[in-house]
């Protein structure tokens, strides 16, 4: 019988514990920005939707979301290349998991990612951006492509990967690449990636310049 109470006693404990993550999580939820444009603000057919795997918040017009599903709604790399099964099962529980790509321009494995013209091959708008790269995502008629595509092919990639860095090494990874910027807050001026300071929740905001002016923080 005390093994029997014991049990219960787990069970409860647990539950407890389960019920104070989806709690903290629907608080974070309520503050969350987009990972694509970095606004809070939403509207009735523009909300931000979260990707039950790697919790990635996204608008649904930053993202090419055309309806809320009334299930579980996966980002693009999620859906891409993690199994179903093993996506179902994070959906269910209430732990996420790091995301299963990386950008092709930096080494931060959160953020909104958005496929180039190979499958294989994804970036961060921002991190094109800073890179000097047109990559405003596409819409389902600009040349038959799907929605959330990227107007950047995997070579400009490649190419912009292979470009020697202008500045230092970013302050949070320790990674020098093409697409880390100058902090532009007031008398900062710091090398970071901006994908890496939203990785610490940072407020980031890039201004679409050229390549070698950087981005505002």
């Amino acid at each position: 019988f005390k093994r029997v109470l014991q049990r219960y006693d787990e069970l409860v404990a647990e539950e407890h514990r389960n019920l104070a993550a989806l709690q903290r999580r629907a608080e974070e939820d309520m503050d969350a920005n987009c990972a694509v444009c970095s606004s809070g603000e939403v509207g009735p057919s523009n909300q931000i939707v979260f990707c039950e795997y790697c919790n990635v918040a996204v608008h649904q017009h930053c993202y090419g979301v055309d309806c809320i599903p009334d299930g579980d709604w996966f980002c693009q790399p999620c859906t891409a290349v993690v199994p179903e099964e093993t996506r179902k099962r994070v959906a269910a529980s209430t732990a996420k998991e790091v995301q299963a790509v990386t950008c092709k321009l930096c080494p931060a494995k959160v953020g909104a990612v958005f496929p180039s013209d190979e499958a294989e091959t994804w970036v961060h708008t921002i991190c094109a951006d800073v890179a000097g790269l047109d990559a405003a995502p596409l819409v389902s008629s600009d040349f038959g492509v799907a929605p959330s595509a990227v107007r950047v092919t995997a070579a400009d990639l490649e190419r912009a990967a292979a470009r020697k860095p202008i500045y230092d090494a970013c302050i949070v990874c320790g990674e020098a690449t093409a697409s880390v910027a100058l902090c532009a807050w007031e008398t900062c001026r710091k090398p970071l990636h901006a994908s890496c300071a939203q990785s610490r929740a940072c407020n980031i905001r890039c201004d679409r310049t050229k390549y070698n002016s950087g981005a505002a923080n």
